[in-house]
Protein backbone atom coordinates (compact mmCIF):
# COMPACT_ATOMS: atom_id res chain seq x y z
CA UNK A 1 0.00 0.00 0.00
CA UNK A 2 1.31 3.37 -1.10
CA UNK A 3 0.67 6.58 1.01
CA UNK A 4 0.43 9.89 -1.30
CA UNK A 5 0.31 13.46 -0.54
CA UNK A 6 -2.23 15.39 -2.97
CA UNK A 7 -3.02 18.69 -3.57
CA UNK A 8 -6.77 20.53 -4.30
CA UNK A 9 -8.41 23.69 -4.03
CA UNK A 10 -10.74 24.50 -1.36
CA UNK A 11 -13.76 22.85 -2.81
CA UNK A 12 -12.24 19.75 -2.82
CA UNK A 13 -12.06 19.28 -6.68
CA UNK A 14 -9.24 19.41 -8.97
CA UNK A 15 -6.94 17.00 -6.89
CA UNK A 16 -3.27 16.98 -8.04
CA UNK A 17 -0.65 14.45 -6.90
CA UNK A 18 2.47 15.77 -5.79
CA UNK A 19 4.04 13.17 -4.16
CA UNK A 20 4.72 9.36 -2.47
CA UNK A 21 5.19 9.48 0.99
CA UNK A 22 7.92 6.59 1.45
CA UNK A 23 6.54 6.07 5.39
CA UNK A 24 8.59 2.83 5.18
CA UNK A 25 11.74 4.32 5.41
CA UNK A 26 10.59 5.97 8.84
CA UNK A 27 7.88 4.36 10.26
CA UNK A 28 9.30 2.01 12.69
CA UNK A 29 12.17 3.85 14.38
CA UNK A 30 10.32 7.76 14.15
CA UNK A 31 6.46 6.55 14.79
CA UNK A 32 5.34 9.80 12.62
CA UNK A 33 2.14 11.52 14.55
CA UNK A 34 1.68 14.52 12.33
CA UNK A 35 2.81 16.94 9.51
CA UNK A 36 3.23 20.33 8.33
CA UNK A 37 4.17 21.74 5.19
CA UNK A 38 6.12 25.17 5.14
CA UNK A 39 8.65 26.18 2.44
CA UNK A 40 8.01 23.50 0.02
CA UNK A 41 8.92 20.87 2.26
CA UNK A 42 7.12 18.34 4.04
CA UNK A 43 7.43 17.72 7.54
CA UNK A 44 6.98 14.95 9.96
CA UNK A 45 6.89 14.77 13.63
CA UNK A 46 7.49 11.65 15.43
CA UNK A 47 6.90 10.12 18.62
CA UNK A 48 8.73 6.38 19.52
CA UNK A 49 9.24 4.58 22.75
CA UNK A 50 12.63 3.65 22.99
CA UNK A 51 14.21 0.77 25.82
CA UNK A 52 17.82 0.94 26.85
CA UNK A 53 18.21 -2.51 28.64
CA UNK A 54 15.78 -1.68 31.77
CA UNK A 55 14.94 1.95 31.26
CA UNK A 56 12.54 3.39 28.95
CA UNK A 57 12.04 6.95 27.34
CA UNK A 58 10.55 9.14 24.51
CA UNK A 59 12.21 9.32 21.41
CA UNK A 60 10.78 13.10 19.69
CA UNK A 61 11.97 13.66 16.42
CA UNK A 62 11.47 16.14 13.18
CA UNK A 63 12.24 15.18 9.71
CA UNK A 64 11.83 16.82 6.63
CA UNK A 65 11.27 15.66 2.67
CA UNK A 66 10.99 18.06 -0.16
CA UNK A 67 7.98 18.11 -2.26
CA UNK A 68 9.50 17.27 -5.60
CA UNK A 69 9.82 13.84 -4.11
CA UNK A 70 13.67 13.86 -5.55
CA UNK A 71 15.41 13.18 -2.09
CA UNK A 72 15.05 11.07 0.71
CA UNK A 73 14.00 12.30 4.20
CA UNK A 74 16.84 14.18 6.44
CA UNK A 75 16.89 14.63 9.89
CA UNK A 76 15.65 17.99 11.41
CA UNK A 77 15.71 17.28 15.20
CA UNK A 78 16.10 13.85 17.01
CA UNK A 79 16.35 13.31 21.15
CA UNK A 80 15.66 10.59 22.83
CA UNK A 81 13.97 12.29 27.16
CA UNK A 82 14.24 9.71 29.95
CA UNK A 83 10.60 10.05 30.93
CA UNK A 84 7.47 10.78 29.09
CA UNK A 85 6.86 14.17 27.25
CA UNK A 86 4.10 16.00 28.32
CA UNK A 87 3.29 18.93 26.32
CA UNK A 88 4.79 19.38 23.13
CA UNK A 89 4.49 22.06 20.38
CA UNK A 90 6.36 22.86 17.14
CA UNK A 91 6.62 26.77 15.45
CA UNK A 92 7.38 27.64 12.35
CA UNK A 93 8.32 30.88 11.83
CA UNK A 94 10.23 32.02 8.41
CA UNK A 95 13.04 30.00 8.24
CA UNK A 96 13.36 28.64 11.79
CA UNK A 97 11.07 26.67 13.70
CA UNK A 98 10.81 26.50 17.46
CA UNK A 99 10.39 23.22 19.48
CA UNK A 100 8.91 23.67 22.79
CA UNK A 101 9.02 19.97 24.73
CA UNK A 102 8.14 19.54 28.79
CA UNK A 103 9.11 16.37 30.19
CA UNK A 104 8.84 15.00 33.42
CA UNK A 105 11.61 13.61 35.49
CA UNK A 106 9.82 13.05 38.94
CA UNK A 107 6.81 11.87 38.57
CA UNK A 108 5.70 11.66 42.98
CA UNK A 109 6.53 15.92 43.08
CA UNK A 110 5.07 16.43 39.43
CA UNK A 111 7.92 18.42 38.53
CA UNK A 112 8.61 19.08 35.53
CA UNK A 113 11.96 20.23 33.00
CA UNK A 114 11.29 22.36 29.78
CA UNK A 115 12.69 23.58 26.76
CA UNK A 116 12.81 25.99 23.88
CA UNK A 117 15.02 24.49 20.94
CA UNK A 118 15.09 27.07 17.78
CA UNK A 119 16.36 24.97 14.37
CA UNK A 120 17.47 27.15 11.56
CA UNK A 121 16.44 25.19 8.83
CA UNK A 122 19.01 27.07 6.08
CA UNK A 123 21.84 25.81 8.31
CA UNK A 124 20.41 22.88 9.29
CA UNK A 125 22.01 24.07 13.14
CA UNK A 126 19.84 24.14 16.58
CA UNK A 127 19.96 25.75 19.52
CA UNK A 128 18.80 25.42 22.89
CA UNK A 129 17.03 29.49 23.90
CA UNK A 130 15.36 28.30 26.80
CA UNK A 131 15.92 25.50 29.65
CA UNK A 132 13.94 25.03 33.29
CA UNK A 133 13.93 22.56 35.82
CA UNK A 134 11.87 20.96 38.61
CA UNK A 135 8.74 23.59 37.54
CA UNK A 136 5.62 23.43 39.80
CA UNK A 137 3.54 25.82 37.74
CA UNK A 138 1.11 24.03 34.72
CA UNK A 139 2.90 25.64 31.76
CA UNK A 140 0.30 26.53 28.55
CA UNK A 141 1.97 26.52 24.93
CA UNK A 142 3.98 29.24 23.52
CA UNK A 143 3.77 31.94 20.49
CA UNK A 144 6.43 33.22 18.37
CA UNK A 145 5.65 36.30 17.02
CA UNK A 146 7.11 37.33 13.14
CA UNK A 147 9.79 39.09 15.20
CA UNK A 148 10.84 35.69 16.71
CA UNK A 149 9.73 37.21 20.33
CA UNK A 150 8.58 34.02 22.36
CA UNK A 151 5.96 34.11 24.76
CA UNK A 152 5.06 31.45 27.34
CA UNK A 153 1.75 31.28 29.70
CA UNK A 154 1.29 29.19 32.77
CA UNK A 155 -0.72 28.69 35.97
CA UNK A 156 -1.03 27.81 39.40
CA UNK A 157 -4.06 27.19 41.65
CA UNK A 158 -5.08 30.35 41.68
CA UNK A 159 -2.90 32.73 39.45
CA UNK A 160 -2.12 32.44 35.85
CA UNK A 161 0.67 34.45 33.90
CA UNK A 162 2.12 34.93 30.73
CA UNK A 163 6.28 35.28 30.47
CA UNK A 164 8.41 36.54 27.54
CA UNK A 165 11.05 34.27 26.91
CA UNK A 166 14.40 36.13 26.25
CA UNK A 167 18.32 35.95 26.22
CA UNK A 168 17.57 32.71 28.85
CA UNK A 169 15.61 34.77 30.71
CA UNK A 170 11.89 34.35 32.02
CA UNK A 171 9.81 37.60 32.66
CA UNK A 172 6.56 38.07 33.89
CA UNK A 173 4.53 40.31 31.19
CA UNK A 174 0.95 40.04 32.79
CA UNK A 175 -1.12 38.35 35.48
CA UNK A 176 -4.68 37.00 36.73
CA UNK A 177 -6.21 35.99 39.52
CA UNK A 178 -9.25 34.18 40.51
CA UNK A 179 -11.06 31.19 41.62
CA UNK A 180 -10.76 27.75 38.63
CA UNK A 181 -8.39 29.73 36.65
CA UNK A 182 -7.47 28.45 32.99
CA UNK A 183 -3.79 28.22 31.93
CA UNK A 184 -4.13 31.00 29.16
CA UNK A 185 -4.10 30.18 25.72
CA UNK A 186 -1.83 32.17 23.66
CA UNK A 187 -2.30 32.64 19.70
CA UNK A 188 -2.31 35.48 17.31
CA UNK A 189 -0.88 38.07 19.67
CA UNK A 190 -3.30 38.19 22.52
CA UNK A 191 -3.66 35.94 25.40
CA UNK A 192 -7.29 34.65 26.48
CA UNK A 193 -7.67 33.93 30.30
CA UNK A 194 -11.12 32.04 31.62
CA UNK A 195 -12.12 32.20 35.29
CA UNK A 196 -14.73 31.90 37.40
CA UNK A 197 -16.50 34.68 40.62
CA UNK A 198 -19.33 33.97 42.30
CA UNK A 199 -20.46 31.40 39.82
CA UNK A 200 -19.93 33.57 36.99
CA UNK A 201 -17.43 32.07 34.21
CA UNK A 202 -14.98 35.39 33.11
CA UNK A 203 -13.01 35.68 30.23
CA UNK A 204 -10.55 38.28 29.68
CA UNK A 205 -8.07 38.78 26.88
CA UNK A 206 -5.08 41.05 26.96
CA UNK A 207 -2.82 41.33 24.41
CA UNK A 208 1.35 40.15 24.06
CA UNK A 209 1.88 43.86 26.46
CA UNK A 210 -0.92 43.07 29.04
CA UNK A 211 -3.61 45.03 27.95
CA UNK A 212 -6.75 44.54 28.58
CA UNK A 213 -8.56 44.09 24.88
CA UNK A 214 -12.21 42.38 26.60
CA UNK A 215 -13.14 41.63 30.20
CA UNK A 216 -16.62 39.81 30.61
CA UNK A 217 -18.88 37.16 31.11
CA UNK A 218 -18.70 34.11 29.13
Amino acid sequence: MKDYLWQSDLSGMNRKKIMEIPWDEIRMPYQPQRYVIHQGKLYIMGSASVVDGTQTGKRKSLLSIPLTGDEGFATVYDEVFPNAVDNERYIFVDGFIYILYMYSFDEESFTYNFSVTKVDIAKNTSEVVYQENDITDILGNIWVTENHEIYLSGSTDKEAYLWKLENGVKTEITSWSGERISTPDVIDGIVLCLSYDDDIRWVDIRDLTGKTIYRGKL
